[in-house]
């Protein structure tokens, strides 16, 4: 639904072309292909004469820029996705082999699977072996979304392409499994590549395991189990108590565990961290609004600001939550032409969500303090906690603000009286 007339995708329908998301879905458009999917080859082969297009287009001449760069990397994940394909271009893999010393990691670990899959694992190897295993990459959060995470993957799927025997594939699956945090990498892109990598490597694995013995201990009870099937169990341990799993072998056991609750007091860290998000209650006629206590059929402009404190952003994600007790106004409505002052102050959103019980905005880049408006009215009498409001970045979670919980009384008309 995303993808355009060129054959490329944007990130939100109607919107523009996005050169690293539209490879990125061309990359797994033909990876599901690969795997048995049904891809429609018309859509399929639109996104493949796009990356030759991308790879047609004049270059930047300047070359050790942040944009050189960026077009490289994005040349080089083309020319992967391509051989992927089995519709390799030589010339670009050629030129950009010239260029490796002066490459990013993701541009490295991509240019060597091109190689691969082009028939030339010797240049790949050289490649690998010459090119630092990444250590730390600084986290984008737009152009080519380049993250620790995401470049451990494309190497980890390179060199098990290369030789699923090699030692230094187990140690970047084992640190890549090491980058999750409860249980999932930070982003969507991470996630999708992270498993794809780590799908080749355990395919690479001997098909079959040793067989093992063992038993999980919890709250008294001994619940035995063996290799030949999955053994789960769910449960809610006594407080401080001790949960164990032992494998008496000879196979190893790999298990996964996942603790999960609602916090005690239902609330989130209210604090800034790269960012400031504030939620503003004004009147319909724009004038401030201070109270907690509004009546059935109130109306309220909830402004937005968000400001990214100098730091310019891109692809910020801002959640306002509302109370049970208000719903937003739908700005259609005959009743919301008293608040046509707020109208065209948004253009800087590039698309949102309205929903029962939230708005969400989806922004471009955000290089200074911005604003946004819309509606709310009290529907329903009672006390409601009015969650905070949050944003961050889509690619940089760590990259963060919350503020303004509180709570919120509607009363009807007669109890008002």
């Amino acid at each position: 639904a995303m993808q355009q007339a060129n054959g490329g995708f944007a990130l939100w329908p109607h919107g523009e072309t996005y050169d690293w998301g539209s490879v990125y879905a061309a990359h797994f458009l033909v990876e599901a292909a690969k795997a048995g999917g049904d891809i429609p080859d018309e859509r399929r082969d639109a996104a493949l004469e796009f990356l030759r297009d991308l790879l047609r287009r004049a270059a930047p001449p300047d070359a050790d820029t942040p944009l050189w760069r960026e077009d490289r990397g994005r040349r080089a994940y083309a020319c992967h996705v391509l051989a992927l394909a089995g519709r390799p271009d030589h010339g670009w893999n050629a030129r950009l082999l010239e260029t490796a010393d002066r490459l990013g990691a993701s541009a490295r670990a991509n240019l060597a699977s091109a190689l691969i899959l082009s028939g030339r694992p010797r240049d790949a190897a050289a490649l690998l072996d010459r090119a630092p295993t990444v250590v730390d990459v600084a986290r984008q959060t737009g152009g080519n979304l380049d993250s620790p995470a995401r470049d451990l993957a494309l190497e980890l799927a390179a060199r098990v392409e290369l030789d699923p025997s090699d030692p230094r594939a187990a140690q970047l699956a084992l640190r890549l499994s090491g980058l999750r945090v409860g249980g999932a990498w930070h982003t969507t892109q991470e996630n999708a590549v992270a498993l794809m990598a780590l799908g080749k490597y355990y395919r690479a694995r001997p098909a079959r395991p040793a067989p093992y013995v063992a038993a999980l201990r919890a709250d008294g009870r001994e619940m035995p189990f063996t290799h030949e099937r999955i053994f789960r169990w769910a449960g809610a341990p006594a407080p401080r108590s001790i949960v164990r799993i032992e494998n008496r072998g000879p196979g190893a056991l790999l298990y996964y565990a996942r603790l999960h609750g609602v916090p005690s007091n239902g609330r989130i860290e209210e604090a800034d961290h790269g960012l400031r998000v504030r939620r503003q209650l004004l009147d319909l006629n724009g004038h401030p609004l201070d109270r907690a206590r509004w009546l059935q059929g109130d109306a309220a402009v909830v402004r937005v600001v968000l400001d990214p404190l100098d730091n310019p952003f891109d692809n910020i994600v801002v959640e306002d939550l509302l109370p049970a007790g208000l719903e937003i106004e739908n700005p259609a409505l005959a009743t919301s032409e008293s608040t046509a002052w707020v109208r065209g102050r948004g253009d800087w959103v590039q698309h949102r969500d309205l929903r029962d019980d939230r708005i969400i905005l989806f922004t471009g880049r955000v290089v200074d303090r911005r604003e946004y408006h819309y509606t709310v009215r009290a529907v329903t009498p009672g006390r409601f906690a009015w969650p905070a409001i949050q944003a961050a970045a889509m690619y940089d979670p760590s990259i963060r603000s919350a503020n303004g919980a509180g709570w919120l009384d509607v009363v009807a008309e007669e109890d008002n009286r």
